[in-house]
């Protein structure tokens, strides 16, 4: 098999436009400087700035009225004191009140998140590369008509809808999120052209409350969603499990052959992210290694012509552990974890390192622990990546590593 070329979407004035999230200020400045400063991933990347994206663009999904709130909404917030009341049902229609509060420069957010993102399946259509990552993508909750769960707009429905026009008719969407995709969901609930398939926490009263195992698609679309909720507390060990083993079997038996792969990397599964303290238990590794995994399964080692893969970010409110998490896959979609090996080490005491190229798509290596580390993801660390210096390598004292100790 040929080596990958794997697209970056970034641009400086993206990163200062998307920092400026209420939920993740400073985020995106922490992932980029991270993978593409502190590890010097650029030279190996085709770095491509975000095209921002157009009202047109918005209404391939979005409804007209929605866009015009977006585009105008800064400006209502301006003339909220004259008109109090009206105003606030005008952001309450959309979705602009609450987790999506408007904010200065929401309209060129909106832009650049979506445009990114097309950016980026762009360079899948064109076959500028075989995976292109856009890290500040991956907008999960956002609907048709309304703002929802940190999400302004919906650029994984976007993406889709743009590999969908040009020709890429079957369509294999992963979320890795803690939380459901509802708004991704919805889009495709009546259409066999995207096989949804999610791993999620469903709890009573855990947003956003949908994602149940019963929920499968409707009409056309029924058998092309499969909610996979998994128990809070669960573990790096057993989250890669139940995703390779779920994507195989998916690839098997449901939704052969696809034309393009679009995983939701969400980081707010892992351990102590302050959004959702009670949730999963993941190491900032689980994610790369799942992808990792993914990559082995749509790309078998004979395949002449690789299917094109869109990486996309999501949640993850702690913005050092998103950065390490994400800084991890590009990692390992570049297959270049062995330069890193001798800062790769079991904390365990071991001095053998761990190998970077699993034997088969069902052993990453988290698989190469040892019986004893997997008796508790709580309160053992695997393996760490140690961080080189960088604009914000102050924030990970004490431990400068890609791991988060548990001390």
């Amino acid at each position: 098999m040929k080596k990958q070329r794997v697209g970056y979407i970034y641009s400086q004035t993206a990163t200062v436009i998307t920092s400026k999230l209420p939920s993740n200020i400073g985020r995106s400045r922490r992932v980029h400087a991270l993978a593409l400063d502190a590890f010097a991933m650029h030279g190996k990347l085709i770095i491509v700035p975000p095209v921002p994206a157009s009202r047109n663009d918005f209404l391939a999904f979005h409804s007209i009225e929605f866009v015009n709130a977006l585009m105008a909404a800064e400006t209502q917030l301006d003339e909220m004191e004259e008109n109090f009341a009206e105003n606030l049902d005008f952001f309450e229609e959309f979705g602009l009140l609450y987790d999506c509060p408007v904010f200065p420069g929401l309209a060129e957010y909106v832009r650049t998140v979506a445009g990114g993102t097309l950016t980026a399946t762009r360079l899948l259509i064109n076959r500028e590369a075989d995976v292109a990552i856009h890290w500040d993508g991956g907008r999960h909750h956002a609907h048709r008509e309304m703002a929802s769960g940190f999400c302004y707009i919906n650029d994984i429905v976007l993406g889709i809808l743009d590999l969908h026009s040009a020709g890429f008719k079957r369509v294999l969407y992963i979320d890795l999120d803690i939380h459901h995709c509802d708004g991704v969901e919805s889009a495709f609930e009546y259409t066999s052209k995207v096989f949804r398939a999610s791993f999620h926490m469903h709890q009573p009263g855990f947003f956003p409350g949908t994602g149940s195992p019963e929920s499968t698609g409707v009409g056309k679309g029924a058998n092309h969603a499969l909610n996979t909720p998994l128990p809070p507390h669960t573990t790096s060990h057993d989250f890669i499990e139940n995703v390779t083993q779920t994507v195989s079997q998916i690839l098997e038996f449901l939704y052969s052959r696809p034309d393009a792969l679009v995983v939701q990397c969400g980081m707010d599964g892992c351990r102590r992210d302050p959004l959702v303290p009670n949730g999963w238990n993941l190491d900032a590794f689980a994610v790369g290694d799942c992808v990792a995994a993914i990559l082995q399964l749509v790309w078998p080692k004979k395949a002449e012509k690789l299917v094109p893969v869109l990486l996309l970010g999501g949640g993850g409110y702690d913005s050092q552990m998103a950065a390490r998490g994400w800084t991890y896959t590009t990692m390992r979609v570049l297959e270049i974890v062995n330069e890193y090996q001798d800062a790769i080490k079991r904390l365990s005491g071991a001095n053998e390192t761990l190998s970077a190229e699993p034997e088969d798509a069902n052993s990453g290596i988290l698989n190469n622990k040892t019986e004893e580390n997997l008796k508790g993801d709580a309160e053992m660390d695997y393996y760490k990546l140690e961080i080189p210096d960088h604009e914000f390598g102050e924030e990970y004292a004490p431990h400068y590593t890609l791991y988060e100790s548990n001390a």
